[in-house]
């Protein structure tokens, strides 16, 4: 694991939907929200040997990204990296095997992490960022927790990643559980025993993601399960009426066709 020193930010503003990760121009490739709970959101860069993520969500417990094995059946084993803010401002990087991940119905059967003894994945910078006044988009003020890491493509003894074939992303959130110190170790808590989000992506490291047209975001939205418990949790009740809705608004002007992966979750 890795400690970082935290950064405390306080952004005052006025409207931006590039992420707070992507507002520096910092990283080439910036995701849409994937999660309308907790505001969950990727931005990476991509080298010939390494890859550098930037994740922030609108919580205070921990954020964990994962890149799965079988990125067309978004199963098999994960290499995961869960990050927090200590109370002692520090930053922490555990990077883990989750063994048996498998999505199903938009149900995640729950695997127990196992620490790696010799991690790949570099914790780069944490912070803590206030965002207000619509600054990181209408509706999404809050205090975020923001975490850079870097990892190799090709890691000895993790998963190979590469970037022009589809990767598969796992994410989860905890909304303020934080790490435990036992016997000179960290131990996370679960995510479906301190309430949280979870859900999956498949994106293409190398290029940038398709344009946030109604059916590739219905998609990611339907593809969150959220607040600690084995169900979906989104705003639409099925795949079907949120393309119905998006559309709707679309046609009409309320949403423009290529901002909406933002304006869904407002």
């Amino acid at each position: 694991m890795e400690l970082s020193r935290n950064i405390f930010v306080v952004l005052l503003c006025c409207g931006w939907a590039a992420g707070l990760c992507g507002i520096t121009g910092q990283f080439q490739r910036v995701s849409p929200i994937l999660d309308s709970v907790t505001k969950l959101r990727v931005c990476w860069n991509v080298s010939e040997s390494r890859v550098t993520v930037a994740v922030e969500a609108n919580v205070s417990g921990w954020i964990a990204v994962g890149f799965v094995a079988d990125a067309v059946t978004m199963s098999g084993d994960v290499d995961v990296v869960y990050m927090s803010l200590l109370p002692d401002g520090n930053g922490l990087l555990q990077e883990s095997k989750l063994s048996g991940f498998n999505f199903t119905d938009r149900n995640l059967a729950h695997s127990v992490p196992v620490p790696v003894p010799s991690p790949a994945a570099q914790l780069v910078s944490a912070s803590s960022v206030v965002a207000t006044n619509g600054f990181n988009g209408v509706g999404n003020d809050g205090v975020y927790s923001l975490f850079v890491f870097t990892r190799p493509l090709s890691p000895a003894g993790g998963l190979s990643l590469d970037p022009r074939s589809a990767t598969g992303v796992v994410w989860a959130t905890s909304f303020t559980a934080k790490p435990v110190l036992s016997n000179g170790a960290f131990t996370f808590p679960s995510h479906t025993g301190s309430g949280g989000t979870s859900g999956w992506w498949t994106v293409l490291l190398d290029n940038t993601s398709p344009s946030p047209t109604c059916s590739y975001y219905c998609g990611l939205v339907a593809s969150t399960c959220g607040l600690g418990v084995q169900a979906p949790s989104s705003q639409f009740s099925s795949y079907a009426e949120c393309l119905s809705l998006c559309g709707e608004l679309v046609s009409s002007g309320a949403w423009s066709a290529n901002s909406t992966g933002d304006l869904l979750d407002n």
